[in-house]
């Protein structure tokens, strides 16, 4: 997901500045204490990132900073109170970006590891921007080579399975999305499943290629908010024409409201 660029402040500096302090976790047992759980903050920039910070967003959770990268794609495990979280400030090559509003946000579960998202920076002449990029696969890899001792002890935070044999989408994409026969009745329910942990806005939703169906096969407004790891029935569609076939297609659009 690409988080705006007007979002954030970027001051051009030429001055390296320290390190902060960190308090990321090393790869043994942990014992997490009640209400805590672990964030997995991953970075990825051909070159170093600095100065990383987060704020928390709930009355009882704790700002966090994670160290410095190296280059190319870094995970931190850090332990965090469950909770809000968002990305408020880092350094990459000449430019620190300051959150100005929530960006790079996530939601922490308690006693699991909650992949935050990949942050990708991209400085550039005309401006910078950053990317909140959803790759649960390849950050599933990166916790099992970095952190296998963690990893067998606690769960990844993930979306519950949709319902067996409900041809969804894969929990790998952002979103899931599948159609349910309603029990007794003619007619199918379209959902929807956020499987990251942030919350996005379904915009809009479209039928198309329809046959014999109500509601009308029109694009409908929608501005849905799906908080992390929720799930929604969009619309349920059934025949224009009591028993007689019908059929359509669909699809929607979204974005990332934090």
């Amino acid at each position: 997901m690409r988080i705006p660029s007007c979002g954030l402040i970027i001051i051009s500096i030429a001055m390296l500045l320290g390190c902060a302090s960190t308090s990321e976790l090393a790869d043994k047992p942990v014992q997490l204490q009640p209400g805590q759980g672990i964030a997995a903050i991953v970075l990825d920039a051909p070159n170093r990132i600095t100065q990383i910070k987060y704020t928390a967003k709930d009355a009882n959770g704790t700002s966090f900073e994670v160290p410095d990268t190296k280059g190319g794609p870094s995970l931190y495990l850090v332990p965090v109170r469950a909770g809000r979280y968002c990305l408020q400030h880092f350094r990459y090559w000449r430019t620190i970006f300051d959150s100005v509003q929530d960006l790079g946000c996530f939601t922490a579960v308690a006693g699991q590891i909650t992949y935050a998202g990949t942050i990708v920076p991209s400085p550039s002449l005309s401006g910078a921007q950053t990317d909140q990029q959803f790759n649960p696969s390849e950050f599933e890899t990166m916790l099992h080579q970095q952190y296998p001792v963690i990893a067998g002890l606690y769960p990844v935070a993930s979306a519950a399975a949709p319902p067996p044999n409900s041809n969804a989408t894969p929990a790998s994409n952002l979103l899931s999305t599948w159609v349910q026969n309603v029990p007794d009745q003619q007619a199918q329910t379209i959902y929807v499943q956020n499987n990251a942990s942030w919350s996005v806005e379904l915009v809009n939703l479209r039928l198309y290629n329809c046959t014999n169906i109500k509601p009308v096969c029109v694009t409908t407004s929608l501005h849905v908010t799906l908080g992390p790891f929720a799930r929604k029935e969009l619309m349920t569609v059934e025949p224009a024409q009591g028993g007689e076939s019908y059929s359509f297609m669909y699809d929607f659009n979204y974005r990332n409201v934090d």
